[in-house]
């Protein structure tokens, strides 16, 4: 097998939202990112590059192995490990879609192009009441929008088809816009664009002001795969390609 560099960054990853993330990269193609979610199903904040929870620390250490298949290890520590109330988020950046995971005991296997990733977890210590839970996320189900209204009063255009060629990536990020739209429906009033779409089988109407940017998706919450350790302080995991 083709020797794969190794590395781990600590990097600011969607520096828009200013949310420094723990970053492993290891091969050519496989990359995993890994969150401290709280119960809430939102990710820590670090704070002068420190992670708190409920005004205790979470320390993070991580040590890159000199060893023949490349291996980063992840050990993070906090009181709240031990009765499950942390949990780690993993999820793999830049993809549209989770690679495929085979879980065992002790492992899950996430299967990334041309490598296959693993993730091993365990206590740092031998503690009898240790265990993990690893949870796959929620089927991803395409955003889709049923009709979208453009115009004022009782001035309306249909602007459906309009909107659904700015769907990308399961995704709108579009401005709203009298040019976008194909004309002015209501000249001198201010416009509204009505979307009804459905996410994840719930169906929403949403109004957006004229020239305002319409911004749809997921909330990638509800797609980590979670890793939640019980019985310890510590959790160490090792991840690694083969």
């Amino acid at each position: 097998m083709k020797r794969f560099q190794c590395c781990l960054l600590a990097v600011l990853f969607f520096s828009s939202y200013g949310v420094l993330d723990l970053y492993a990269q290891i091969g050519e193609a496989g990359s995993l990112r890994f969150q401290i979610v709280q119960p809430d199903g939102t990710a820590l904040k670090p704070v002068d590059n420190e992670y708190r929870y409920k005004d205790k620390p979470v320390t993070v250490r991580t040590t890159e192995l000199p060893t023949e298949s490349p291996q980063v290890v992840f050990e993070i520590s906090s009181p709240f490990f031990e009765n499950g109330e942390l949990s780690i988020g993993i999820e793999t950046p830049g993809q549209k879609k989770l690679p495929p995971v085979t879980v065992q005991k002790n492992n899950a296997v996430f299967k990334m192009p041309r490598s296959q990733t693993i993730v091993d977890w365990k206590p740092t210590v031998d503690q009898k009441n240790y265990s993990v839970t690893f949870t796959s996320p929620k089927p991803r189900k395409e955003l889709t929008i049923s009709l979208a209204e453009y115009g004022a009063d009782n001035k309306w255009k249909d602007v459906t088809s309009i909107v659904n060629r700015q769907l990308s990536g399961g995704a709108l990020n579009f401005q709203g816009t009298n040019i976008l739209f194909g004309g002015d429906p209501a000249p001198g009033v201010v416009k509204s664009l009505v979307l009804n779409y459905t996410l994840d089988d719930e169906e929403i109407i949403t109004t957006f002001n004229e020239n305002a940017w319409v911004q749809l998706q997921y909330n990638p919450k509800d797609y980590f795969y979670l890793l939640t350790p019980k019985g310890s302080t510590i959790i160490k995991f090792v991840v690694r390609t083969e």
